[in-house]
């Protein structure tokens, strides 16, 4: 939509739900956002064009896999997002939550490729979301609620 609130215009026509969020990528061309469905293929980060509604799918984690809050980098190369993983499925045993594993922040290059972890950010206590600061440094802080 514009800044307004007019002009709404519909980008994706799929009915995979969407979790965790999207982010413009920096020359405003592209949004990258996470979808899919937990117990079938997992949830995975999509980019789409804007003007041509072409849907690039970035990554292909798995079922039980959930990744989100994707952010681009300054100069639009990579896409960071965090990733987490069901450890425990809802079950009435445990008051059927989802009790997920700690989660750990990915790198995947904007125009495909392997997705890899972060070493220094695997087994983060929470779901964190991946943020950009001035030019390559990347840091990562706790989602408020």
């Amino acid at each position: 939509m514009d800044a307004n609130g007019g002009e709404l215009k519909q980008l994706t026509e799929d009915d995979l739900p969407l979790w965790g969020g999207c982010t413009w990528s920096p020359d405003g061309k592209k949004i990258a956002y996470a979808a899919g469905v937990l117990d079938k293929e997992g949830v995975d980060i999509f980019e789409i064009d804007v003007d041509t509604k072409n849907i690039n799918r970035l990554t292909n984690m798995g079922v039980g896999v959930r990744s989100g809050n994707p952010a681009w980098s300054p100069d639009g190369n990579w896409i960071a997002y965090s990733v987490l993983q069901i450890e425990q499925w809802p079950l009435p045993e445990n008051g059927f939550r989802i009790v997920f594993s700690d989660s750990t922040i990915y790198l995947i290059d904007s125009r495909g490729g392997i997705a890899k972890p972060l070493k220094k950010t695997i087994g983060l206590s929470s779901d964190h979301v991946p943020v950009w600061i001035p030019e390559n440094f990347f840091f990562s802080f706790p989602r408020c609620e």
